[in-house]
């Protein structure tokens, strides 16, 4: 297995002791419970596959992946709204 590791040593002062402690555990999760496939698919999500590549992906794709379907009872409430309006 291929490390990479860094040449000098990073200015690592303007982290707090809690915030290293954090980064040392997501570094520890991902290491031991993720491949490069795995961790690859969770951080990139439903704004990643609709940017072409090498588009810049805008902030406000991360609201992509919370776009759902309605539900039944919120379908027919919007319906209904539309009929109010003379929408449909």
């Amino acid at each position: 297995m291929n490390r990479v590791t860094a040449d000098a040593k990073p200015d690592m002062s303007q982290f707090s002791k809690v915030e290293l402690q954090i980064i040392d555990y997501w570094i520890e999760h991902i290491d031991k419970d993720h491949t490069a496939q795995s961790i690859s698919d969770k951080s990139h999500d439903y704004g990643w596959d609709i940017a072409e590549m090498n588009e810049e992906i805008p902030l406000y794709a991360v609201l992509a992946e919370r776009i759902r379907a309605p539900s039944d009872q919120e379908l027919e409430r919007l319906k209904e709204k539309a009929r109010a309006h003379g929408l449909i």
